[in-house]
């Protein structure tokens, strides 16, 4: 992409020598900055889709305000009182307990028995994350009795609006139900694992056809360079051919790491959900 961005330049520059105007030049400008905007949002967006997560003080930016959100919440819930205030209300507002399910239009007249009695909502988060795009926010709370005992897992999702966070989503599973642990996504939960699985087999894929290509070309250039009567380039050309050859060698080692490493994740993800699931007896 930068080679094509510089590629960019110089034909436009020659153009921009022709011309001769201010305008022409502003124009230059503006495509050339236009190409390397969209390199540079490229980069992100491979970067965010790969799981990488925000500088920790963004994320703590939705951290803090999600915290006092959820917390919020519960006192609101353990008081028997409306907590839809605690909620940006739009279409994609959902509060489900069990098989209750409500939007923002229902939201309101929601209770939550589960903050009863000496409920209390930990404080810490078991887990918090911030959307790679920072569009986003997850966490997960237990809420326990008064003794430790665990009554459930309280999934949130949070968003913010006119510079506020507040809940967009909040579920809770009853104690000894296997819930998926908070882990980094892009744009929304759960989308940086499959991502990663599919493009990871598409690389390596276009990589092995790339490197037999090479390969091809590199075995036909030598033969013909030990060739008697072969042009006198004919070595550097092979050479030139192998050299290429390498290149496409160290691409094609580093598709397959990639897909192995996509497939070990997947894989010890499914280990830990199973070794979870047993532990809770199911």
């Amino acid at each position: 992409m930068r080679n094509k961005v510089v590629a960019c330049a110089v034909a436009v520059a020659g153009l921009g020598a022709i011309a001769g105007t201010a305008h022409a030049q502003a124009w230059i400008g503006q495509i050339v900055g236009n190409m390397m905007a969209q390199e540079a949002a490229a980069r992100r967006e491979e970067a965010c889709m790969n799981g990488t997560a925000m500088p920790e003080n963004e994320v703590a930016e939705a951290r803090v305000p999600a915290v006092a959100a959820m917390q919020g919440y519960f006192a609101d819930a353990k008081a028997g009182t409306s907590f839809e205030q605690r909620f940006h209300a739009d279409k994609k507002t959902l509060w489900t307990s069990g098989a209750l399910r409500a939007g923002a239009a229902e939201l309101g007249r929601q209770r939550d028995s589960t903050a009863a009695g000496d409920t209390l909502l930990e404080a810490t988060p078991l887990g918090f994350v911030r959307a790679g795009d920072g569009s986003s926010a997850m966490g997960q709370w237990m809420a326990r009795t008064a003794a430790g005992a665990p009554v459930a897992t309280y999934s949130a999702t949070f968003t913010r609006k006119i510079g506020v966070w507040r809940l967009s989503t909040l579920s809770q599973s009853p104690a000894r139900t296997y819930v998926d642990p908070v882990v980094q996504y892009c744009h929304k939960p759960g989308d940086v694992l499959p991502y990663r699985l599919s493009v990871t087999t598409q690389l390596r894929a276009a990589a092995e056809k790339r490197f037999a290509k090479a390969e091809k070309r590199a075995r036909e250039a030598a033969a013909r360079a030990q060739a008697p009567g072969a042009p006198a380039d004919a070595r550097a050309h092979a050479e030139d051919l192998q050299r290429e050859l390498d290149k496409r060698r160290e691409a094609l080692d580093q598709a397959r790491a990639a897909e192995a490493s996509a497939q070990a994740d997947s894989k010890a993800a499914e280990e830990a959900k199973t070794k979870a699931i047993a532990a809770l007896g199911g």
